[in-house]
């Protein structure tokens, strides 16, 4: 083994191969003219141990030679090189085509008979310098490539992974076809402590496809801890993929809404395979619920007050929900998974207790290890107590009274109800009930024209509460641009010190023929609310605070301060 000095100048280093000394002379001058620092091997062992002590960038080898040859010296440095690009160019006596052949099959990039021209030469190399930067290149790219993936997946698994509840109960699985999955899989509780659930496809999958799952996220989540009825939640996302997706870009999906007692199940299917409410004892398939709408994000300002079922006395059934990248999974012999071989499963007579490690199992038998062209998602919901339990420190306490249907349905008329939500204590600083509230009115009732003036009712009167009973705050902290900063910074700082006290809000709706009457009233465990400094007060054109319960009085029939201030009771009435 032979090594030239290294080149002043020299940009890479090749290593010649050859038993003929006089070869490896000429090649030397050669390379050395093109700036190559040379290492020299008398034989393809020789060549492996260079290689690896030295890690040449380009190698020239001779086919023929003792010890070991270049064919089998080229399989073992294409071997040690790894991903890493060496392009090995043969230099050859031989001229039939099985020589030639075996030359490339080794790893031979490219070959040159003898006797060679020293211009072909110098071609081929430069050939192999311009691969060789590419290779390069590529390399630097695609480092830069893992790494970003590596951020948007712990992004992503922090913005729409980690956040999920219950996934102690539920059993879910999802395959993704590539480094990210088109399949989401998003669960929140309401405050009422009813839990959501939403399995989705989006269009393709990869980057592209995953990144719709956290604008879905963003809303799914945020609306569902303000209370927000599961209507209302997929209008909302729908709206918001129809404004961020592409053109041809949408989201089949799943959405479940499990009530907080288990009395009801709404199953919303908007494009997906069907959900499947199954007999765990019997193994049967009870429903099976279809898709009602499009896919989320094609059809905006799109209305779903009518496109779910709505299962009841399911309490201890399970829902089986899937991707069509379950039912078009395939094998070795091209075959489909296919809806048939899911039912199978499910009435499967193996020892298998639950249907989602009996469809798992027979999909793992089923695909063996073919690599799949689509994300697959399965998800087990099963109705169990469990799978409603909820801290009540955490989103207050819910008591409903009302004649009407115990499942809150929008056709109530012609009845009373009453229901009331306490919130105590931290609760009071971290939980905005006054959604909750207007979509119980919504469920029980309907007033979608009275949505906006019932809000604002209830607004006021709940932050009139908290803010002057609870927090003690005085109004005449508002005057002027500094004082309204001024009282919002020190109702922050008082609201996250909040640790005891309560407000209950009771609403009663009586409706008749021709329209109704609905009665609002708060109480507070604070001083309360000095209502009569205020009627004096609200008259003088410099008022500063009171403004929202001038509204109020304005939009109400009547409002009534008792006690001590600290309980009041608004009238709205509505005509149809």
């Amino acid at each position: 083994m032979e090594q030239t000095p290294k080149h002043p100048h020299a940009k890479h280093t090749a290593l010649i191969a050859d038993d003929d000394a006089a070869s490896r002379q000429i090649l030397l001058s050669l390379l050395n003219k093109l700036g190559y620092r040379v290492i020299e091997a008398e034989n393809g062992s020789q060549a492996v141990q260079l290689y690896q002590v030295d890690h040449p960038d380009i190698v020239i080898m001779d086919q023929k030679m003792p010890v070991m040859d270049g064919i089998e010296a080229t399989k073992h440095i294409k071997s040690l090189a790894g991903d890493v690009f060496v392009p090995v160019l043969f230099i050859t006596a031989a001229s039939d085509e099985t020589t030639l052949s075996q030359c490339i099959e080794a790893g031979g990039d490219d070959f040159i008979s003898k006797p060679y021209s020293h211009t072909v030469l110098r071609s081929k190399v430069h050939a192999m310098e311009r691969i060789l930067e590419l290779h390069s290149q590529l390399r630097e790219v695609n480092n830069h490539l893992v790494t970003e993936q590596e951020i948007a997946r712990k992004v992503f698994s922090q913005a729409v992974v980690a956040n999920n509840v219950a996934l102690d109960i539920l059993r879910a699985k999802i395959l993704s076809a590539t480094h990210f999955s088109g399949d989401v899989l998003l669960t929140a509780y309401s405050p009422a402590g009813d839990l959501h659930i939403l399995l989705g496809d989006f269009t393709g999958h990869g980057l592209s496809a995953a990144l719709g799952a956290m604008p879905t996220a963003e809303v799914f989540r945020t609306m569902a801890a303000k209370g927000f009825v599961c209507e209302q939640i997929i209008e909302a996302v729908n709206n918001k993929l129809c404004t961020l997706l592409p053109t041809g870009m949408f989201l089949a999906a799943h959405y479940l809404c499990v009530s907080h007692d288990l009395g009801y199940v709404k199953v919303f299917n908007c494009g997906m395979p069907d959900a499947l409410l199954i007999d765990p004892e019997t193994r049967n398939i009870n429903q099976r619920i279809g898709a009602r709408s499009v896919p989320l994000g094609i059809v905006k300002e799109q209305k779903y007050n009518h496109m779910h079922e709505r299962l009841v006395d399911v309490r201890g059934c399970s829902i089986i929900l899937v991707s069509d990248g379950l039912i078009e999974a395939r094998n070795r012999g091209n075959e489909l998974f296919g809806s048939l071989r899911l039912d199978e499963c499910i009435h499967s007579d193996s020892t298998e207790v639950s249907a989602f490690n009996r469809i798992d199992k027979a999909l793992i038998e089923f695909c063996g290890d073919v690599t799949q062209a689509d994300d697959i998602s399965l998800v087990e919901v099963p109705l169990v107590p469990e799978l409603s339990l909820v801290d009540d420190s955490d989103v207050g306490s819910f008591k409903p009274q009302t004649n009407a249907s115990a499942e809150y349905s929008n056709s109530v008329s012609g009845g009373s109800c009453e229901f009331s939500l306490a919130l105590r204590g931290e609760t009071i600083a971290n939980s905005d009930p006054v959604p909750i509230l207007i979509n119980q009115i919504q469920e029980l009732q309907g007033l979608e024209l009275h949505r906006a003036a019932l809000f604002t009712v209830i607004t006021e009167l709940y932050v009139n509460a908290v803010d002057h009973g609870l927090l003690k705050l005085d109004s005449s902290l508002k005057t002027g641009p500094e004082g309204f900063a001024k009282y919002f910074e020190l109702r922050s700082k008082r609201l996250a010190d909040v640790c005891s006290g309560f407000v209950e809000i009771s609403i009663k709706i009586q409706p008749h023929h021709h329209g109704g009457k609905l009665a609002v009233k708060v109480e507070d465990s604070g001083d309360g609310f000095d209502y009569i400094a205020f009627k004096k007060e609200q008259n003088k054109h410099d008022l500063h605070s009171g403004r929202g319960i001038k509204l109020v009085q304005e939009l109400c029939e009547e409002l009534n301060y008792t006690h001590r201030g600290n309980c009041v009771e608004a009238v709205y009435l509505w005509k149809d």
